[in-house]
């Protein structure tokens, strides 16, 4: 099966990482945002650090969001909705001008998540991509790409750690803070390294290794914006980035149009389930062998992440990074 993955994983694992950032009215009008609170002390713990990302992303229960979405190889910006439920209920659809019924339909539930494209965007054919969340993470397919939904709340400033995490830091970095996040898979230990602003608490940017310390994405979020009300702090803009088939690089940028928080009226049935039109072909990750396809592409000239420096000594940081490690051939 020729499979076009450019678009699907690029999407999927970086795309859906959103934010808030209230009404458009015109710039001479419209009020200044409230400052960010600091909420760090100089050298805080690891735990202090955790904490505060913790305390952000509870007061975000619902996102309801009007996004707009601009990526590599497709023809236009796209735009359309995030509907997000904490912690697992996630839907986005956009399509170019708007028209959702022909875009793609990205979503997650308690039991599964799918990515649907429902054109013939980039070559492909109309397909529906998913996977359990309880089979994908045992299979083969997941060792080549560690796909999670829970990725994209992450990125999108909604960042949760697991308790079996192993959290090392915060480091110096640059003028930031680092966490380095390591988690026990099936398939073995993967590594989130995140870096934080050490007054506000605020994750500007996070990194995904594999077991084998590849580079799996890496997602950079900006133009912050408090809100007192839930007192919580979410990134307006993000920058996301994988690689696709052939070890192409694909770079989207994702931007929130209008957005509000805890107010989300939808029927749950309709909304956080997979569409299932009988029209179009159903692919189960889990049952594609993943043995074809091509798993180490360099990290891009100018990325960030080349090479890192040590900052600890036993046992050794991640080092020199080894590539990308999602569907490529």
């Amino acid at each position: 099966m020729q499979m076009k993955f450019r678009q699907w994983i690029g999407v999927t694992l970086i795309t859906v990482t959103l934010a808030v950032s209230g009404c458009q009215s015109p710039r001479w009008f419209k009020p200044a945002a409230p400052a960010i609170p600091t909420a760090l002390q100089p050298a805080p713990t690891a735990d202090a650090v955790v904490a505060t990302i913790r305390q952000n992303t509870l007061g975000v229960r619902q996102l309801n969001s009007n996004v707009k979405v601009v990526m590599d190889g497709m023809p236009a910006s796209a735009t359309g909705t995030l509907l997000i439920e904490r912690p697992n209920r996630l839907r986005m659809k956009v399509g170019v001008l708007g028209m959702t019924n022909s875009g793609i339909d990205i979503g997650s539930n308690e039991e599964r998540f799918w990515i649907f494209n429902k054109s013939s965007f980039g070559g492909s054919r109309p397909t529906i991509f998913f996977a359990r969340h309880q089979e994908y993470a045992n299979s083969p397919m997941h060792q080549t790409i560690q796909l999670r939904p829970q990725w994209f709340m992450d990125a999108m400033g909604l960042v949760q750690f697991d308790a079996a995490e192993k959290i090392e830091g915060p480091f110096n970095r640059n003028g930031n803070l680092e966490l380095i996040a390591t988690l026990p898979t099936p398939s073995g230990e993967t590594h989130r390294i995140l870096t934080i602003d050490p007054k506000t608490g605020v994750v500007l940017q996070q990194a995904l290794y594999d077991s084998k310390n590849r580079l799996l994405g890496w997602a950079r979020s900006s133009k912050h914006r408090y809100y007192e009300e839930q007192n919580v702090t979410l990134p307006q803009h993000i920058e996301l980035n994988t690689v696709g088939p052939n070890g192409q690089q694909t770079k989207i940028a994702v931007q929130i149009q209008s957005s509000t928080i805890n107010a989300l009226y939808v029927d749950p049935q309709i909304t956080w389930s997979m569409p299932q039109p009988g029209d179009v072909p159903v692919v189960d990750l889990t049952k594609i062998d993943p043995s074809s396809f091509q798993t180490s592409v360099r990290p891009p000239a100018g990325s960030g992440y080349e090479a890192i420096e040590e900052t600890r000594a036993k046992p050794a940081r991640l080092g020199r990074l080894q590539g990308f490690n999602l569907f490529s051939r």
